[in-house]
């Protein structure tokens, strides 16, 4: 990994990011290709503060990623936190973290910064994986592929100052191809520091305002906004259980309790062996154990660092420990109802045997029926919230519960929300991508979920508008109600499909 640079360009306050087609994506290219030797820019992500575009570093023969700054007209914060994100970067020096190579500005202000590129996807697009295919990670699988992660994150809380990463998450940490195994990223890695924080620098949120994401946040975070202490490094290992118990369960812990139970009381919910893959259910009990104490609502009964968490994890597993769990926190496991008394009715003795041979069958099918519907609440949970009522709005599209299968046979569930969403659902299978998203309302999805190539389709009756989105192609329902969503489909033939989505029955 490089070391970092700061350019000493000055930066407008109005520079925007160029897109590809206007003048100033032109004048931005050669500057890249200029100072770096970057050619042959595809964009490859986006989020909330700006995009990521794979380049080729013609000098050096090979891959690297440029994460250009969406604006900074929204203000200094904004440019702030993205400068701040390559600092950090630059400083780290770890196997598990991707590296900054230069951070710059443009000569029209454009904030940017070059850093390693990683052949791959992320931990969210392996999970769902997982979900599609309707099988758990196990503990060995889970230790495997998190413990580079997790030295990476006692690494970095061992800093001085000690650097917080805040934004643990699934989607924040890469997974390298195998195909690419044999190359320098052998390793998952950690990346987006955006909003993370050293302890020397200044919080670059307002008072009361919460950053990051809200399924992988910890409860002192909702406690910090009400008067309660600034929490440290205890946010990322909570965030790297939950990840954790998502692996293991294939359902994140959000989604077993509600919006205010979730912010304001915690529990930890009872996890019956069988939502553990097969492996793993015969040591249900020390297993669930170590995950409740990692997930504790008092910081001070966690686990002191992600290694040590991972550690009792694999004991567990291996059966050389047995956890305690805090009080609070008691996991919680079925047990079969104790064999009735023998009657003293004066029956023969055979009768007796065959009624108690009885009642051991029912007891049996009770607790395998029990488990199955369990289990299959646990990877097929109900929608929530907004996505239950765009599945609801599209019911010919998205399936009745997560991880179902919907239109085209694509298997769905809920992911993390773009800019402007209220909700978001991904759908995959036979070599298709459907991202449904919620705007809200009609003004917002036609502002930032739109094409700038728009065509009108209609039956008669149902009328929709599609247009190209890079290598996508989105489809905007216009009838009332529905006009607040945007349905964006990547495969071979996302054109000819969406001709025929059914987003009007």
């Amino acid at each position: 990994m490089a070391v970092n640079e700061h350019g000493s360009e000055h930066s407008s306050d109005n520079a925007t990011a160029p897109v590809p087609g206007d003048n100033a994506w032109t004048r931005f290219l050669a500057c890249l290709e200029e100072r770096h030797s970057l050619t042959d820019l595809t964009q490859i992500g986006k989020g909330g503060m700006g995009r990521v575009y794979r380049a080729r570093d013609r000098d050096l023969n090979r891959w690297v990623a440029v994460k250009v700054l969406e604006s900074t007209g929204g203000g200094p914060d904004s440019l702030q936190r993205f400068r701040q994100e390559s600092r950090i970067l630059g400083q780290l020096r770890h196997p598990a973290i991707v590296g900054v190579h230069s951070a710059r500005t443009s000569p029209e202000g454009v904030a940017y910064f070059v850093m390693d590129y990683v052949e791959g996807g992320d931990l969210g697009a392996l999970i769902a994986l997982r979900r599609s295919s309707g099988g758990p990670f196990t503990v060995a699988e889970t230790v495997e592929l998190l413990r580079p992660v997790a030295d990476a994150l006692d690494t970095i809380h061992r800093m001085r100052p000690q650097v917080i990463h805040r934004d643990v998450k699934p989607a924040n940490i890469l997974v390298p191809d195998r195909a690419h195994r044999d190359s320098a990223w052998n390793v998952p890695l950690l990346t987006d520091f955006g909003i993370s924080l050293t302890q020397d620098e200044t919080r670059l949120t307002s008072a009361g305002f919460l950053i990051g994401t809200d399924r992988y946040m910890a409860p002192e975070q909702f406690r910090s906004v009400q008067g309660g202490p600034v929490p440290g490094d205890s946010v990322d290992l909570y965030a790297f259980a939950l990840i954790v118990f998502e692996m293991l369960t294939l359902r994140p812990l959000r989604e077993t309790m509600s919006q205010e139970a979730w912010r304001f009381a915690r529990r930890f919910p009872e996890v019956p062996a069988h939502a553990l893959a097969a492996p793993d259910q015969s040591r249900a009990g020390e297993i669930v154990g170590v995950l409740a104490r990692a997930l504790a609502d008092d910081p001070s009964q966690r686990y002191a660092s992600a290694r040590e968490f991972l550690n009792a994890l694999e004991s567990a597993d291996a059966g050389a420990v047995t956890p305690a769990a805090p009080t609070a926190y008691t996991a919680q496991t079925t047990q079969a109802a104790p064999p009735p008394a023998i009657p003293t009715d004066g029956k023969p003795l055979r009768s007796r045997r065959l009624l108690l041979g009885a009642v051991a069958l029912l007891s049996v099918a009770v607790l395998v029926v029990g488990g199955i519907a369990v289990t299959d609440t646990l990877r097929h949970p109900d929608w929530s919230g907004d996505e239950k009522a765009m599945a609801a709005a599209l019911p010919q599209v998205l399936p009745d519960r997560q991880n179902d299968a919907g239109w085209l046979g694509m298997t769905c569930s809920a992911a993390d929300t773009g800019d402007g969403e209220r909700a978001r659902i991904t759908c995959r299978g036979g070599g298709r991508t459907l991202i449904a998203a919620d705007f809200g309302d009609a003004d917002t999805r036609d502002r930032l979920g739109s094409s700038r190539e728009l065509q009108e389709l209609s039956d008669g009756e149902c009328v929709i508008k599609t247009g190209p989105v890079g290598d996508a192609q989105v489809a905007l329902p216009q009838a009332e109600g529905k006009d607040r969503y945007s349905l964006l489909l990547a495969s071979d033939t996302a054109e000819e499909d969406l001709r025929g989505i059914p987003v009007c029955s």
